[in-house]
């Protein structure tokens, strides 16, 4: 995946209602279905032709028009690192959807959770939606293009997301790859609006960060990412700015907070 891949992708909130097609509805799904195999303690789950969360103004707060199409962000609380895994790989599906033409929006409040389809086990949270399908760009809702030219005031640059004791300029001499991931991050989206990731530098053992070992690149020099611990629900977004700095900087992260990249 390339910087040009994730700068693809933009919020989209009007849709032509309608179900997904065949095709796109089946890529979608095997992806799921990996995700929830593979991942222990993913339980997400793709809905199609079922916009009910968002039906009439008051259920999204007359943020999005026409949704049809949603995936719900079910996790087991009883595995760790659920928040930040939602994150990640609602992420992967973001991007695939982005692959198949669709519009996109994770939607962290928004909606009303009382008409979601999903099915939500004994120890499993509803974290947030993602809604997807074919936008609508003819019948944005002012509420929606209000949010969009906030949203566009408030958005950072690459450089912002970065906070170490050294300067970017110092760190990107220690790692080269840092500035394209920094600029990835930057393209990410987040389910509150906030962005509030910030990506750092350490040098030495990174067992001191997360207890992970081997994680350490040439040269000493560890990438971090964390986000502020007032509020829970910000590990999302920490988990997809994680996503987008790995699609471009080869390597991977150890889960935690902070999250340590193993760089190859």
């Amino acid at each position: 995946m390339t910087i040009e891949d994730l700068a693809k992708r933009r919020s989209v909130r009007s849709y032509v209602p309608k179900p997904l097609l065949d095709s796109d509805r089946k890529t979608l799904e095997a992806l799921i279905t990996d995700i929830n195999t593979h991942e222990a303690g993913m339980h997400l789950q793709l809905f199609t032709d079922s916009g009910a969360p968002f039906e009439g103004f008051r259920r999204s707060y007359g943020m999005f028009r026409g949704v049809k199409n949603y995936v719900a962000l079910v996790v087991d609380n009883s595995y760790p690192f659920m928040r930040e895994k939602a994150g990640y790989y609602g992420e992967q599906i973001v991007m695939k959807a982005v692959e198949l033409g669709l519009g996109t929006c994770f939607v962290g409040g928004t909606f009303s959770s009382g008409h979601v389809d999903a099915r939500v086990r004994a120890g499993e949270e509803l974290l947030c939606l993602i809604v997807l399908g074919y936008a609508d760009e003819a019948h944005t809702s002012l509420a929606a293009r209000l949010s969009r030219k906030i949203a566009k005031r408030r958005s950072k640059k690459p450089e912002d997301f970065f906070k170490s004791d050294i300067s970017l300029l110092e760190a990107e001499k220690l790692f080269p790859a840092l500035g394209q991931g920094l600029e990835a991050v930057a393209l990410a989206p987040s389910a509150l609006n906030k962005q509030p990731v910030e990506i750092g530098i350490a040098s030495g053992s990174s067992e001191a960060l997360n207890g992970s070992a081997n994680s350490v690149s040439e040269d000493g020099v560890t990438v971090t990412a964390t986000v502020p611990e007032d509020n829970p629900m910000q590990l999302i977004d920490l988990g997809i700015a994680m996503f987008n700095f790995q699609a471009v900087v080869s390597g991977y992260w150890d889960w935690g907070l902070p999250a340590v990249f193993r760089a190859e």
